[in-house]
Formats: structure tokens, sequence, C-alpha cells
């Protein structure tokens, strides 16, 4: 089976409300993924699973800062979800460039299901492999589009240039480049770390490798029961959570051992949904700017 039959977009808006919805928002065989996106991560959509017949009925909107559930649904709702776009605005400039990478656009939608398919049964480490995937994806692309997009080519060219030679890792650049063009009101939102744990002393394990992995970068702290940085360091964040758990950093003393992470599949609960949020909300940031 191709991973494009893997998973499948099926409309949950009841027919009064879809029917009103342009072509581009609506779920049919002509899909357009950039729009499929918004209708996914914006928590409009339900997925069926073809290997396990599994429906997935997403209903958080991770677009907002931080993300919440959509309690109902409405075109109102929808429109405020790709602000500052208005429906008929965001159709239009989907049509006008429905083709502009596509494969990007397709492959985003797929490491997304797959996230949502892992979380559904509860395998967290999975799902962080598909964030991670995401970051990846995501993290080549951006400086791309701003540069297509800008009137001042010598400009351009210097911005970039500084950032590549801030350091040579793409993930590193990227985040650099994230702090740098996005407003700081929305970096300045706080990330709430939930600790919670089937047993008190695991949490306060979690607890303290959360607060070790974020370093200065804690915003507030609840002792054992919640921590608290701001979205500028989310990307650091989930780099360094990914060297630690899946490099064995020799001589460093770095990478976490059993007693860092008692049950992974706990940890990587309480951390992920934070930074799907924050990728999902870079995500439209990305598809924004090639739009306009």
């Amino acid at each position: 089976m191709s991973i494009q039959l893997r998973f499948t977009p099926i409309e949950m808006l009841t027919p009064r409300i879809s029917n009103k919805l342009p072509f581009t928002l609506q779920i049919s065989s002509n899909i357009i993924y950039k729009a499929l996106n918004v209708r996914l991560l914006s928590g409009f959509l339900d997925i069926k699973c073809e290997f396990s017949n599994k429906i997935l009925k997403q209903r958080n909107n991770y677009f907002i800062l931080p993300f919440k559930k959509n309690e109902r649904f409405s075109w109102n709702i929808i429109e405020n979800s790709i602000n500052p776009f208005t429906i008929i605005e965001f159709d239009k400039a989907v049509m006008r460039s429905r083709s502009k990478n596509f494969m990007f656009h397709r492959e985003i939608f797929f490491e997304f299901c797959h996230y949502f398919y892992q979380k559904s049964i509860n395998n967290h480490v999975s799902s962080f492999v598909h964030i991670y995937r995401i970051l990846e994806r995501i993290s080549y692309c951006l400086p791309l589009m701003w540069a297509s997009r800008t009137k001042n080519f010598e400009g351009t060219f210097e911005k970039l240039q500084i950032f590549f030679a801030k350091d040579k890792k793409e993930l590193t650049i990227f985040d650099n480049f994230m702090k740098d063009i996005t407003e700081d009101t929305n970096l300045d939102v706080t990330v709430d770390f939930n600790i919670l744990s089937q047993h008190p002393s695991w949490g306060e394990i979690y607890y303290k490798t959360i607060e070790k992995v974020l370093e200065a970068n804690v915003y507030s702290k609840t002792p054992y029961s919640q921590i608290k940085t701001t979205n500028r360091h989310i990307i650091k964040m989930i780099i360094n959570i990914r060297n630690k758990y899946f490099h064995f950093l020799t001589g460093k003393n770095e990478s976490f051992d059993s007693g860092s992470i008692v049950d992974p599949n706990e940890f990587f609960g309480i951390v992920n949904e934070n930074f799907l949020n924050w990728l999902s909300f870079i995500y439209f940031e990305i598809l924004s700017y090639e739009l306009e």
C-alpha cells in the first residue's frame, strides 16, 4: 500500500456548513494539501487510517497559542483560524498556487497524520519522532520561502549570510530565523508543561528532566506539578530532547539515562502537544508567506 493511501481525509462538518465552503476547503477527490492541512490543524477534519480502519477525530485548533479544543463548528470559527485571511481570500490564494510546493505540503500532511495516529494509540515516543520529522521538513523551507518574496535582494543576502554564519546546523539556523521574523507577542506566549504520572515519584523525575533541558529558560514553575517556558525556547527544547534521548553523547554526560525518563511514553506524552502546537503555528506562518 502506498503512503498516499495510508490516511484518507473525511468530512466532519454538517452539509449545511461544508456546502458553503469554497472549493479548496471542501473534502473531495481533488486534494489540495495546503488547504487540507489547514482543515486538519485547525481541528475541522476526520482522518481514516486505511491500515487499521481507525477514524481519528482531530478537534484541537493548533493554530491558536495556546491550542484549544473546538467546542462548536461554524464559518466564523474556521475563518478565525486562518487570520489574517478571510475564507474567500484564502480560497483565491490557494487556487493561484495550488501546485506550488505540492510535495512539501503533501509530506507535511502525512507526517501530521502519523503523529495523530500514534497519539491515538498512546504511542507518544513514536509521536515525537514525527514531530521531529515535521521540524526538519519546515526548517529547510522557511528561509528560502522568505528569500523568494523579498523586494530587497541585497538585504536578503546579508540577512541569510548572518544566519548561516551563526551556526551551520540547519535546525539552529531555523530557530534563529524564526526568532527574527516572528512577532514577540507570539514568541512570548507562555507554554505550560503539566506533569502527570501514574507514580508521583516519576512525575518528580520528569519535572527535573524538563527543568534541566530548559536550563535558564524556565519562565515559572510549581515544583513537581508544572513548569513553564515561552514559545521562543520550544525549538531548542525539541532539539535538545531529541539529542539527549536518541543520541549517546559520549563523554559529555548529557544523554538521558534510565533515571532521567523512567517511562519514555509518559514523558513524551507530557511535552508533545505543546511541541505540535508551536510547529503547527509555524507551518501556518510558512503557508501565509507562500500565499501572500
